[in-house]
C-alpha cells in the first residue's frame, strides 16, 4: 500500500490540487498515473503547454517505478543495474532500410510497456514526414538532431538540437529528422508499443 502525492501547478484561473491515491498493485498505480496525466493534459491546454511535457515525464518515470521496482516479490534480491557504452547491444530492425541502428535499454518497445531506446543514426540522412501514436521523448545523447514539424520535408524548418538537448514530439504531430555533419545517438523513451506511421512517401 503506498500513497502518492501529485500536485498540480498553479494555473491562471484554476485552483492547484493535489491528487493521492492508495493502491496494492501495479495496476491501480497505473491507472492512477494515467488519470492524473489526463488531469494535467487538461489544465495544461487552457494555459501553460510546458506542463504537458513535465507531466510525461513524471508519468513515465512513475510507471518505470511502478513496474520495475515496487511490484517485485518481498525478499527478491535488488541490483544496480548500469551498462557502459561499450555494452549497449546496437541492431538494426527490419524497418530501418538508411542504416539506423537500435538499442533497448529497458524493456522492450515492440511489446509495449515501459520502455527506454537508443537510436544511431549515420550522418547525412533523413527521416521523411511521420507520427507516432504515442508521445515520443527523446534526449539527444551525441550529435547534433535536426528536427522539423509538418507532413512534408522541408529543410529550411529544420531546428539544431545539440547533445544534451531534451524534446517532447506530442502524439500524431507529423514530424521529420535530418542529420548533417556526423552520426547522431539519440535516447527515446515511452509506455507503449513504438510505431512509426509515414506521412510523406
Amino acid at each position: 500500500m503506498f500513497t502518492l502525492p501529485i500536485v498540480a501547478p498553479s494555473l491562471p484561473g484554476v485552483q492547484s490540487q493535489t491528487l493521492t491515491r492508495a493502491a496494492g498493485a501495479t495496476g491501480g498505480r497505473l491507472a492512477f498515473l494515467s488519470c492524473a496525466l489526463d488531469r494535467y493534459v487538461t489544465l495544461a491546454s487552457m494555459r501553460s503547454a510546458p506542463v504537458v511535457a513535465v507531466a510525461v515525464v513524471v508519468t513515465l518515470s512513475g510507471t518505470m517505478l511502478a513496474t520495475t521496482s515496487a511490484d517485485k516479490p518481498a525478499g527478491a534480491r535488488r541490483e544496480v543495474v548500469g551498462l557502459t557504452p561499450q555494452q549497449v547491444k546496437w541492431f538494426t530492425p527490419p524497418y530501418y532500410k538508411d542504416g539506423r541502428q537500435r538499442a533497448q535499454l529497458l524493456g522492450d518497445s515492440s511489446k509495449g510497456g515501459a520502455w527506454v531506446d537508443r537510436v544511431k543514426i549515420p550522418g547525412g540522412k533523413r527521416v521523411l514526414a511521420h507520427t507516432h501514436p504515442d508521445d515520443e521523448v527523446v534526449t539527444v545523447i551525441g550529435g547534433t538532431w535536426y528536427l522539423g514539424a509538418g507532413e512534408r520535408f522541408d529543410a529550411a524548418r529544420l531546428q539544431a538540437y545539440p547533445a544534451g538537448s531534451f524534446v517532447v514530439i506530442p502524439a500524431g504531430v507529423p514530424h521529420f529528422v535530418a542529420t548533417k555533419d556526423g552520426p547522431v545517438i539519440v535516447q527515446s523513451s515511452g509506455t507503449g508499443v513504438f510505431r512509426t506511421d509515414f506521412v510523406e512517401k
